[in-house]
């Protein structure tokens, strides 16, 4: 077993969506990696994740500096890999400046294809568009979150199968579920780097998209699948 964990949220309640971005700093960063590292009896830290990037938009000073830190956590054995999360192409690139960049986590689904396009003269600066080119180019592992939806998909906000009903027949070809089709087109997509990370609240929930890795679609399914998701989507109504 593998433990990755992040640092730079405060839980600012109970529920799952309380966290809000802390104070970023340097030493918080070193008190957040020894708090984890406690919590694992004092094993180090397989990877080690910066999280909520965005509150380092406009101090990249900081946000090197933190990187350099992180780089010194590396070297003195409290972690061993180091990623970031929610990042943009260019703090990718500031941090590979001062730290080895194993994993971005970012958001991806049949819904958000933004990480995929490149990035557009004037873009904002908290655009997240550019950042799986720009991790396949550096051989940096994708961490697709929110894969099948997230939070929105919980709400029933979001449905695979009512906003993709050519992925419901696919699904149905492979004798798979909607979930699972979804996670195999994402990893055919960018087979090299990307790997899913889907929620699971129950153990049969995480081995049927742990079956996803088994389920392959041919070149033209996959141009076809291509196709599909270039057409413009149609807004759900709200209930």
């Amino acid at each position: 077993v593998r433990v990755c964990t992040k640092g730079g949220m405060i839980r600012r309640g109970s529920e799952s969506t309380s966290w809000r971005p802390g104070n970023p700093s340097v030493e918080s960063v070193k008190r957040a990696v020894a708090a984890a590292r406690t919590a694992l009896g004092g094993l180090p830290i397989f990877l080690y994740q910066l999280h909520h990037t965005d509150a380092y938009l406009k101090r990249p000073d900081l946000f090197a500096a933190v990187c350099r830190t992180l780089r010194e956590l590396v070297d003195a054995g409290d972690v061993e890999h180091v990623g970031l999360c929610n990042a943009t192409a260019e703090q990718v690139r500031l941090a590979l400046e001062h730290v080895p960049v194993a994993a971005v986590q970012n958001n991806y689904s049949l819904w958000n294809l933004e990480a995929e396009v490149p990035v557009p003269p004037g873009a904002a600066a908290s655009s997240k568009k550019g950042v799986l080119p720009l991790c396949r180019e550096r051989g940096i592992a994708f961490l697709a979150h929110g894969p099948l939806g997230g939070l929105a998909a919980r709400r029933r906000q979001r449905d695979l199968a009512t906003d993709f009903p050519w992925l419901a027949e696919a699904a149905r070809e492979k004798g798979v579920s909607t979930h699972v089709a979804a996670l195999a087109i994402m990893r055919a997509r960018w087979p090299d780097i990307l790997i899913p990370i889907p929620g699971a609240r129950v153990l049969d929930h995480a081995l049927d998209s742990l079956s996803a890795a088994d389920v392959h679609f041919s070149p033209s399914e996959l141009a076809a699948f291509d196709a599909a998701l270039s057409r413009p989507k149609k807004r759900r109504r709200s209930k």
